[in-house]
């Protein structure tokens, strides 16, 4: 599966959590990137997700929908590594902050 972030979602990424505003981290995470993982791994297909052509990404709600999706503990963090693929061609730098978030976010996993 592929999506364009800014085809599903928005060009000008918010906040990290819904109450602070639109176009929230949380909101894309639980309502777009959670359904689409699930839909991935159960027809074991990966889920390529293009962040390019955004006007940039806040520290915040990248933490939000990557750190927190290790953080909800919903799938293994392995299983999200190998369904996961991350499109950035514009912003190569994003790869590397979403790693590193995504590692910080298994230090709150019990």
């Amino acid at each position: 599966m592929y999506i364009k972030f800014i085809d599903v979602f928005t060009d000008t990424p918010g906040v990290r959590y819904r109450k602070d505003g639109k176009y929230s981290g949380e909101e894309f995470r639980d309502e777009i990137l959670i359904p689409c993982l699930i839909r991935c791994i159960s027809q074991k297909e990966k889920l390529y997700l293009d962040l390019d052509g955004a006007y940039g990404y806040p520290t915040g709600f990248i933490d939000e929908v990557f750190g927190g999706l290790i953080r909800m503990n919903l799938f293994k963090t392995r299983t999200i590594k190998e369904k996961l693929v991350i499109i950035s061609d514009e912003a190569e730098y994003l790869k590397n902050e979403i790693k590193r978030d995504m590692e910080e976010g298994k230090k709150y996993v019990k």
